[in-house]
């Protein structure tokens, strides 16, 4: 029985581990934007790249890193908004059949990395590329795919999620 306790509590996991948007009814102030640049562009027509975003404040569950989309690019730059909150759902199931969900919040003033990944790639495994920064501490960010320098900048606008 504890073997289909723990493929149960893994596949709980998994299935249950979502990104949400969460709203605790304040009036937050505007979202931090981030203008992003693929380089790979320069020499090449552009193929399509997610730009994702991996909270430091992860939890440990199978899977792979919980990351959110901050949107996809098709284009040599495009200027993201930055949300105001996520939301990580973790579900599991007990020995006894009892569900229980926990929930890991992430706001602009918790250090973010983030990566570009084609969208076809294994979603499993990925990984941040570029150092941390806390989204709060500036209006506005700048990266450069691939090689992931993280600057502040003025605000750009949003262009796309």
């Amino acid at each position: 029985m504890r073997n289909a306790t723990s493929l149960s509590f893994v596949l709980g996991t998994l299935l249950g581990c979502a990104s949400a948007d969460i709203s605790d009814g304040s009036q937050a102030a505007a979202s931090a934007t981030i203008y992003v640049t693929n380089s790979a562009c320069a020499s090449a027509p552009c193929g399509p790249i997610d730009v994702l975003a991996f909270p430091s404040n992860n939890p440990n569950v199978p899977g792979g890193a919980w990351r959110f989309s901050l949107g996809r690019m098709t284009t040599p730059t495009a200027c993201f908004s930055i949300p105001k909150h996520e939301a990580f759902y973790i579900t599991s199931t007990d020995m006894y059949g009892y569900g229980h969900t926990d929930s890991v919040v992430w706001t602009p003033s918790i250090r973010l990395s983030l990566a570009a990944v084609p969208p076809d790639s294994n979603q499993l495994q990925l990984s941040a590329s570029t150092s941390g920064f806390v989204p709060s501490s500036a209006s506005g960010w700048a990266v450069s795919f691939p090689d992931g320098q993280i600057t502040s900048r003025t605000a750009c606008a949003v262009t796309s999620n």
